[in-house]
């Protein structure tokens, strides 16, 4: 019995190792593909950037945040913490998962290059002020939620393929949930913060 539990805690640690691996290979994709894109695209992203920057800018400083603000910032907060959430409950999790990880990281260093293709030095600076927050937040949410999707993803297209699709209903625990609802919180509270806190930056830094 001892051994058995014993075999099952070392396949659990090997597969929850494989899975970081797994989530830091797509980021890495994602890392790359994200700046090599902004590079070869820089000649028609630099003017776009230039006015949205000069519009946000302008916007930010002079408009109270209002309930379609709060509605945007939440969304970009929790699409992607969410979807993984959801892919978790789907045996195709397996391979949508590590895929919206690289999507996740592709987005980060696209935006943050384009900055630097459009404002130099500076756009280092201004990318941070207005994505470090939500990506600081985001990015370990995701790992956190996608860790256990990727396993529970895993085990139900096990279940599907072998056994039946009845040896899934044990997969989701009240940690998994509890998971998902603490760290919702943490999302909401960083949204809303965002609202305060680029603008503030924004003016600190231009």
């Amino acid at each position: 019995m001892q051994m058995g539990v014993r075999l099952k805690a070392r396949t659990a640690e090997r597969f929850t190792l494989l899975t970081l691996g797994l989530f830091l290979l797509s980021l890495l994709i994602g890392l790359y593909a994200g700046g090599v894109l902004a590079a070869r695209q820089s000649e028609l992203v630099v003017p776009e950037l230039r006015r949205y920057f000069d519009t946000y800018s302008a916007a930010v400083q002079n408009v109270t945040p209002g309930l379609q603000t709060v509605l945007q910032s939440l969304f970009l907060y929790f699409r992607y913490p969410l979807l993984v959430f959801l892919l978790g409950f789907a045996s195709f999790g397996v391979t949508l998962i590590p895929l919206l990880s690289a999507l996740l990281a592709f987005s980060f260093s696209y935006s943050v290059c384009c900055f630097v293709a459009a404002l130099g030095t500076k756009g280092m600076v201004l990318a941070l002020a207005l994505l470090g927050l939500r990506y600081l937040l985001t990015l370990p949410c995701f790992l956190v939620l996608g860790v256990p999707a990727l396993r529970t993803s895993w085990e139900l297209t096990r279940c599907t393929v072998g056994r039946g699709a009845r040896c899934g209903a044990g997969l989701f625990d009240r940690l998994y949930f509890f998971r998902f609802f603490l760290i919702s919180a943490i999302l909401a509270a960083g949204a809303l913060l965002d609202l305060w806190l680029a603008p503030w930056l924004l003016n600190l830094v231009t």
